[in-house]
């Protein structure tokens, strides 16, 4: 009896114990998640200092929320958030292989649970190309459960990017399409959609789609970089065109502008500008490209022909003046050691992001 009652009281106490010990693991998990986004906050805003600060206090937070999780025993859990926020530190720690594993084992308890199949896909898709078919089959399964919630809209997109990447457009396209049913504002679906856009040639609707986005994709820049230059590159390379319209050539402008290939984007827009003289929001775009690349003459001679189209531009004239006071300083002789040097060039009143 005596036995009995002490082995109870130890299992109760080792419960106990259990669950406090994952309380701490989660309570780190919440300080290493708020030192993170400081970090991303300091990185927006350039200081190197708090950079470096904030970075070292992430990343020992991290490395001790997850001892915290595997002392506690999360590999025998059985609640499904806890392995959750275990799997989310290990990829976060760019283990996404043992957040895979981690998943994985909860999954099979929990077969019917949809959230729990999705991460897994997530993590197995991040693993590399050997996992993307497994990755894929996760994300069916999740579906199976649950084609409605916006759990389900990430599974859509996620399952729509693995698509992409295995050269499957047009489900890359469906499933991007659904995902975009369920959550209309996300903006990650919208760059997706773009991107597949772009690819087909559809490059008007593909420029307005990223314009409608605005400010909000500014997180995501490198990444629909990425996306609309092999988008372009594909459209290159089967030898695809669209209507030679003004229109179309400034969103192509645009478009390649965002895919880092400004040289194409210059000659784009200056197609645009010869078969629309007036568009002077596309002579600006232009100018300001040329300001980037460092011909100002060509800059300054952009800009004018704006003034020409629209005389209403105060911020353009501006432009133009300290274009022209920076190229007759070029012109001039080189300043003595001890003169002082010259200002900063001019700013283009109309850079796209």
């Amino acid at each position: 009896m005596r036995l009995n009652a002490l082995m109870i009281v130890l299992t109760a106490w080792a419960a106990t114990a259990s669950a406090g010990d994952y309380a701490a693991a989660g309570a780190k998990a919440e300080r290493y998640r708020a030192e993170a986004q400081a970090l991303a906050g300091a990185r927006a805003q350039n200081a190197a200092e708090a950079v470096k600060q904030h970075g070292k206090q992430a990343h020992d937070l991290l490395q001790e929320a997850i001892k915290l999780y595997e002392e506690a025993g999360v590999a025998r859990a059985s609640d499904a958030a806890v392995v959750e926020d275990y799997a989310n530190l290990l990829a976060a720690n760019g283990d996404f292989d043992l957040a895979a594993d981690a998943l994985k084992r909860m999954a099979a308890r929990e077969p019917g649970n949809a959230g729990l199949w999705a991460k897994l896909g997530e993590n197995l898709g991040k693993v590399g190309p050997q996992g993307h078919a497994a990755a894929c089959e996760a994300f069916r399964k999740s579906l199976e459960l649950d084609r409605n919630s916006p759990g389900a809209a990430r599974a859509y997109f996620a399952l729509g990017e693995l698509q992409w990447r295995q050269g499957l457009y047009e489900l890359a396209q469906e499933n991007v399409e659904a995902g975009l049913t369920l959550a209309p504002d996300d903006v990650r679906g919208h760059i997706a959609q773009s991107a597949l856009k772009a690819r087909s040639g559809r490059v008007l609707e593909s420029s307005k789609e990223l314009d409608a986005v605005g400010k909000a994709a500014q997180p995501y820049d490198a990444e629909t970089r990425a996306l609309l230059r092999q988008a372009l590159a594909d459209f290159d390379a089967a030898r695809r065109s669209f209507e030679d319209t003004a229109e179309n050539h400034a969103a192509y402008a645009r478009l390649l502008y965002r895919a880092a290939r400004v040289p194409e984007a210059i000659l784009a827009a200056q197609r645009a500008t010869r078969l629309n003289p007036k568009d002077f929001e596309t002579l600006n775009f232009m100018g300001a490209m040329q300001i980037q690349i460092g011909n100002l003459p060509q800059a300054k001679k952009a800009y004018e022909r704006s003034l020409e189209a629209n005389p209403e531009q105060p911020e353009v004239r501006e432009a133009i003046g300290q274009i022209a006071t920076q190229i007759e300083k070029s012109q001039q002789p080189p300043p003595s050691p001890l003169a002082p040097q010259p200002q900063q060039g001019p700013r283009a009143p109309m850079i796209l992001r």
